[in-house]
């Protein structure tokens, strides 16, 4: 990974509401594009989402924010009884059978 990509994840990891490229500019001194090391990111398996925004003037900037990877045990709903571990866990996730990681 080069170093300004991972100066990019960094940041992307720091800041959860997102960043600009005028905040990696102005506020973070990543002088790199900005939408060239989010696509290095995104080769390399890391999830960045892009939302577009319309500023005061009425300029659409793109908005890069990393999603939280969503695993075993990962809340996503109502809670119910888990038939392999037999604990309460949310509905739709995933449970990890016993033994899973054990080697």
């Amino acid at each position: 990974m080069k170093p300004s990509a991972a100066a990019v994840l960094g940041a992307l990891r720091a800041h959860p509401e997102g960043i600009t490229q005028m905040d990696a500019l102005l506020r973070l001194g990543l002088g790199d594009s900005l939408a060239q090391r989010v696509n290095e990111l995104r080769a390399e398996g890391h999830d960045v989402r892009t939302a577009y925004e319309t500023t005061d003037r009425g300029q659409r900037v793109a908005r890069y924010r990393i999603s939280a990877p969503v695993g075993w045990g990962s809340p996503v709903g109502r809670v119910r009884r888990c038939p392999s571990c037999r604990l309460d866990h949310a509905v739709g996730t995933a449970c990890a059978p016993r033994g899973a990681f054990a080697r």
